[in-house]
């Protein structure tokens, strides 16, 4: 089916939806007329590979019928969001063959209703402390415990079900995923008011409840890695438009336009912010849907579009209370002002269900920004992204009270950036005498120990001094180095003594690397630090990721231009090889786990600079080769670099290490 003949057959479909629910009474049976209508399209499940009675299409035929269908669809639709977002898709991927030839045909045509059994009393955000208990014996699997807040558990007859299999493991590794039948004797199944009137939540006791033995989705005691991939189902369900949702900008558009305030400016001005934010997140929606079509994994990122939700929905009842109850807050029977007291007390749920903002949040900023991750100070946990990069130096969490000699640092700092010291004095203050540039590189490598957030106090007070910034290449290039292993070896130990000075690229290059004979031809612009560096590290792509060559200032082929960026505090210069000798440093992964340092440091530096920023001073750009002799202090090589002991011009308060400063962080690198 091509993607016209699929277009033809959702618009012929939209149209015979009246008729299918035509005298059909109650949700369940207004929910199946639905269902069974939309496979006799042959629209259900086209995704699903026709061996288990789907269409066998592709994630673009997904996102067609999404894109099509939004907001045409009955209500009552959404019976069946769990089971066809959710359950059904993680028993297709990790379920064993008899589960798929079972379940999922029954779903697709809508004879089947599922729920998800996850939260318990005890076990909401910390889902791994869950105590339902599976108990394997002769007859298959025996439950015992209770869930709570499971939508739809009345209507259903099947559930995707976490119990603990093994006690005595840690406790994500003990759990086990079960498709678990609930029209049984040890079942009970009682529903929980709300707010707003309905039970659509319920809470579950399991009292000997049975499992079949071959009713295990995925591995015995490995259930937490598929209940994860459920939950990731799950929040692109809801962020894609699946679930519970805002109110939806054309009712909106009606309150506003029918009531007395329609021509007040700050109502209007609140109608654009719902019609953009509703906008934004179905382009969010488009996009995902590319990404899928591609075979790319979403991971957390589907978070994104949950959280677009929860905001939408807070903006929408924001505006609905401002209108709806502007002539007071009772109605006489009948009144429609009652689906807006609906709204705006369902709404609460939206940032909750299928994980809070906060845990939304957190997900974000360490699997997708790769930020540190936040722990109890006995725990030593880097974030997902640097654990790909075992040989970087692992980042723990970051306390944001300084300590004692975090403070001694920031106020060192600031009597070396004076003003009316020269950039090259403030540099030999920082890396040599202060040996600031070492800090977050372990001590056995050379550095001075220390954390990322020794680091961020360091760029806080760059920024705060408005100071020529060429330590951050310096700092992102030492750890480049440290993680390309033997490689970089060598460089670090020169950088790390302040004898060699880095120059870094934030992005990967148009340069051509040939292995063979290690010579680079081409251009990278932008690449953040001056004319004088020492070498200069740059990305490019290559067939296996991004690679890093380092190619040394001096080289044959090798032309460095000076330039102004946007930011006049951090030098940039554009480099062009022409068949000049690199080396290509290890480790492919490098570059992407640096990213996040960079970014953390840079916005430390940003929040460092005062409102004075017409304060910067400003460098003349030049024109230099690496070729060129060294004419003034400033030129930093192997053979002419000052030693601090002995050639260090800033006053002796600047060059020397402060008493209170504790060991090993502000430990000068052995030389």
């Amino acid at each position: 089916m091509n993607h016209d003949e699929l277009v033809a057959r959702i618009n012929t479909f939209l149209d015979t939806i009246p008729a299918a629910l035509d005298g059909v009474d109650g949700l369940v049976p207004r929910a199946k007329a639905y269902r069974t209508a939309l496979h006799t399209a042959g629209l259900a499940g086209l995704d699903v590979p026709t061996e288990y009675g789907g269409a066998g299409l592709d994630g673009a035929a997904v996102a067609t019928f999404s894109s099509l269908t939004r907001g045409k669809l009955p209500p009552e639709a959404d019976l069946f969001l769990i089971g066809l977002g959710m359950a059904i898709p993680t028993v297709l991927d990790h379920g064993s063959e008899e589960l798929k030839k079972r379940y999922v045909e029954p779903a697709l045509r809508g004879e089947e209703i599922w729920c998800q059994m996850y939260s318990e009393p005890g076990a909401g955000s910390d889902l791994a402390g869950m105590q339902t208990r599976a108990t394997r014996t002769d007859e298959g699997w025996v439950l015992n415990g209770q869930k709570v807040w499971t939508s739809r558990a009345v209507e259903s007859q099947f559930a995707i079900c976490l119990a603990r299999t093994n006690p005595d493991v840690p406790k994500h590794k003990g759990i086990t995923m079960f498709v678990l039948p609930l029209e049984q004797p040890g079942v009970t199944i009682r529903p929980i008011q709300q707010i707003t009137g309905v039970s659509e939540f319920n809470e579950i006791f399991l009292d000997n409840a049975l499992v079949p033995a071959d009713h295990v989705v995925g591995e015995v005691d490995a259930g937490w890695r598929v209940a994860v991939a459920l939950l990731m189902k799950e929040r692109q369900s809801i962020g894609s438009g699946g679930g519970r949702q805002p109110v939806a900008f054309p009712a909106l558009l009606d309150l506003v336009d029918t009531s007395d305030l329609r021509d007040d400016p700050a109502v209007r001005a609140q109608l654009a912010d719902c019609w953009i934010g509703q906008r934004l997140a179905n382009l969010f929606d488009e996009h995902q849907a590319q990404l899928v079509h591609a075979g790319e994994p979403l991971g957390a990122r589907t978070s994104m579009g949950k959280l677009w939700r929860s905001e939408n929905g807070r903006r929408a009842t924001s505006l609905v209370s401002r209108v709806a109850y502007a002539g007071g807050t009772s109605w006489s029977p009948g009144d429609d002002r009652d689906q807006w007291t609906f709204a705006v007390l369902d709404s609460c749920a939206l940032s909750i269900g299928g994980g809070t903002d906060e845990v939304m949040k957190n997900g974000l900023a360490e699997q997708v920004l790769g930020l540190p991750v936040t722990r109890s100070p006995t725990t030593r946990c880097p974030s997902a992204t640097f654990a790909s990069a075992p040989r970087l130096p692992e980042v723990t969490s970051m306390n944001l009270l300084p300590t004692f000699e975090q403070t001694s640092l920031a106020e060192a700092l600031r009597d070396v950036l004076v003003d009316g010291s020269d950039d090259a004095t403030v540099w030999r203050a920082l890396s040599q005498d202060l040996g600031v540039a070492g800090i977050g590189i372990h001590e056995e490598h050379g550095g001075a120990g220390g954390s990322l957030a020794d680091l961020s106090i360091v760029f806080t007070e760059l920024g705060r001094a408005v100071a020529q910034d060429r330590l951050l290449p310096h700092v992102i290039g030492l750890r480049l180095l440290l993680g390309a292993g033997e490689s970089g070896s060598d460089l670090l130990a020169q950088a790390l003594a302040g004898d060699a000075v880095i120059a870094w690229s934030p992005r990967p290059a148009s340069i051509q690397f040939d292995p063979t004979s290690g010579t680079a031809t081409g251009t990278a612009a932008g690449v953040l630090g001056d004319a004088d560096a020492s070498v200069f590290l740059v990305p490019v792509d290559g067939p296996d990721g991004v690679a890093i060559l380092a190619v040394a200032a001096g080289a044959p082929g090798l032309q460095v231009t000076a330039q102004t960026g946007l930011d006049l505090r951090r030098p940039e210069v554009r480099v062009d090889l022409a068949n000049a000798p690199a080396r290509a440093l290890g480790n492919p992964e490098l570059f992407a786990a640096i990213e996040p340092v960079a970014a953390v440091l840079l916005a430390a530096s940003q929040l460092g600079a005062p409102p004075a920023a017409s304060r910067t001073r400003s460098t003349t750009p030049r024109t230099a080769t690496s070729s060129a002799a060294p004419s003034d202090p400033s030129r930093r090589s192997s053979t002419d670099w000052p030693t601090p002991s002995s050639n260090c011009t800033a006053p002796r308060s600047r060059c020397a290490v402060p008493p209170t400063w504790s060991e090993p962080m502000l430990r000068r690198p052995s030389r």
